[in-house]
């Protein structure tokens, strides 16, 4: 798999960056300043700089976090989420916080997936089969998982249903 399809487009970064998402990743979007005819402005660049010196990266760059699908998946609220793969590409859902009981601690987590309720309500929290019960705020379809999470991370930011 292209590398390209690991982490957030060039777009995508750059809008994640405007709204104030921590820029420390694995990978960035470096523009070229030796662009010659037919390359891509921006590169995919991964930094090697030697400990205690990361504060030199991106020092005088035009640079973008290009987040890879585990760093995207670090800042998402996981009890609130349904995250899969289907047919025509990647899905995430966001769920209501009414879908859980007040309390809930997220005990429920199996994988990505809600599969029960937390702890303390015992399973009246489940979000499976939500979908039908109308649980569902919002939701995204994108051709890679980096894309789909990282668009929800931006509707959630905008919407201030959380902070980074």
């Amino acid at each position: 798999m292209k590398l390209e399809n690991q982490v957030t487009t060039l777009e995508t970064s750059k809008k994640l960056k405007e709204l104030g998402v921590k820029q420390e990743s694995l990978y960035y979007w470096l523009k070229s300043w030796l662009k010659s005819e037919g390359e891509k402005e921006y590169r995919l660049f991964q930094p090697s700089l030697p400990k205690g010196r990361e504060n030199l990266l991106g020092a005088g760059y035009d640079m973008h976090s290009a987040f890879t699908v585990a760093e995207l998946g670090e800042l998402l609220p996981a009890h609130q989420l349904e995250i899969r793969k289907g047919h025509k590409g990647w899905e995430v859902k966001w769920f209501k916080t009414d879908a859980l009981c007040p309390e809930c601690d997220g005990s429920g987590i199996v994988g990505k997936r809600v599969q029960r309720g937390c702890s303390k309500c015992k399973g009246k929290g489940n979000l499976e089969n939500q979908s039908n019960k109308g649980m569902i705020s919002h939701q995204v379809f994108e051709p890679t998982e980096a894309e789909a999470k990282a668009k929800m991370i931006i509707y959630l930011l905008e919407k201030k249903l959380i902070e980074l």
